[in-house]
């Protein structure tokens, strides 16, 4: 567990050692024109894994010498799926980004192909971790991540500033490191890493409700960029994603808080006390969320333009509204640990869909009326949704328990 935390807190450390470099290679419009064309791939690859890398898990890990077998089995089958998801997601490019230049939609066009490596990639970490190889899953869970920075790096050291080099080389590279990473983990499986017979219904069955599911917190993850990029210049895109990027740095004490309080929650049997326990440790998730935005906030002014650059200025007023959101969805971090603990997934799933319900009305309505600082108003209004669902369904799971 231990190290497993450590990799996401160096997870979130290259994320945000790549963004300020890319920022600080690209500039306003050019990071807008590299959002622009990675907002409907990015949605594409959440979305079209089909919920296959948790079926492989699961089912692997019931069956530990057919693992090779179901992630195979599970990467043929998201290939298969991804071809014609592919084509369309190319085929509706042009729709969204009808705003950006045609150079910034081919680019959107052509780097749907990320589902491939990413398909083959589900491969050796769905093994791994289905065979509880926690070193190892973790060792490769950290590959892209750190490829992307080893990309923006170089691209920033020789000063090449242009998205399509970004996106085209970290594609290549990813494609490469995929394969490496099967070779890595063939040592772990006995047999000929070949499909499984009869195995594709079932990791389907399996894995499309947890798709149901998943969909809306993928969705509200990525929307709202591609909203932006529909109605609004790179340029403006560009200053929105750095300010995002920057505010969600506040998100990282709450969901380590969270993450030991999901385990301790588990643990207790009496529901009386685990009641009790939702409220103290909700008490202080809110406490940390506060205190996190407002140091965020504090230092905004004079850090964000340090770090990204004197470009993105304009971020900072953006960023004193996201960081209202960074707020409530630190609340709906601990409200989803505190319903999962209680045994209660489906109020989640509710409440993620009602937040992307809300969400993709308000972003069009504020940012046409109020062009960019509608957006991030657009993600209160989605995290507040979600925030407000699920604490209405666990004050009636309070009242139940009393």
């Amino acid at each position: 567990m231990f190290e497993s935390f450590v990799v996401n807190m160096v997870i979130a450390a290259v994320n945000i050692g790549s963004g300020i470099l890319l920022a600080r290679l690209l500039g306003a419009e050019g990071r807008g024109e590299l959002a622009a064309a990675q907002a409907l791939p990015m949605i594409l690859c959440m979305v079209g894994q089909l919920g296959l890398p948790q079926a492989v898990i699961y089912f692997g890990a019931r069956d530990r010498e057919r693992a090779g077998e179901y992630a195979v089995s599970a990467t043929l089958l998201m290939l298969g799926f991804g071809v014609p998801l592919m084509a369309l997601t190319a085929a509706i490019t042009p729709w969204f980004l009808e705003q950006q230049r045609s150079e910034v939609v081919r680019l959107g066009q052509i780097y749907v192909l990320l589902l491939v490596p990413t398909a083959i990639h589900l491969l050796p970490v769905a093994t791994s971790r289905a065979l509880h190889r926690i070193s190892i899953w973790n060792r490769l869970r950290l590959v892209s991540p750190v490829l992307w920075l080893v990309v923006v790096a170089a691209l920033f050291l020789v000063d090449l500033d242009h998205p399509a080099a970004v996106l085209f080389i970290y594609l290549s590279l990813f494609f490469v490191a995929a394969l490496i990473m099967i070779a890595a983990v063939r040592g772990l499986i006995g047999r000929p890493m070949k499909p499984a017979a009869g195995a594709w219904g079932k990791l389907l069955r399996y894995g499309l409700p947890l798709t149901l599911g998943a969909a809306p917190l993928a969705l509200n993850q990525s929307l709202d960029r591609l909203i932006i990029a529909g109605m609004l210049p790179a340029a403006e895109l560009g200053q929105y994603t750095v300010a995002i990027s920057w505010t969600r740095i506040g998100l990282l004490p709450v969901t380590a808080l969270t993450g030991v309080a999901f385990s301790k929650l588990a643990g207790i049997e009496q529901r009386s006390e685990q009641l009790r326990f939702i409220w103290r440790a909700g008490l202080g998730a809110v406490a940390v969320s506060a205190l996190t935005v407002l140091v965020i906030a504090a230092a905004t002014p004079w850090a964000l333009p340090m770090a990204f650059g004197a470009d993105f200025r304009a971020a900072i007023g953006i960023s004193f509204v996201a960081l209202i959101s960074i707020f409530l969805q630190g609340i709906d971090h601990m409200l989803k640990v505190s319903m999962q603990g209680l045994g209660r997934t489906v109020p989640i799933t509710i409440a993620e869909w009602s937040g992307l319900i809300l969400l993709v009305p308000a972003a069009i309505w504020l940012i046409g009326r109020y062009g960019l600082f509608g957006a991030p108003w657009a993600l209160v209004v989605g995290s507040g949704t979600v925030v407000l669902v699920l604490g209405l369904a666990l004050l009636r799971e309070a009242r139940r328990g009393t």
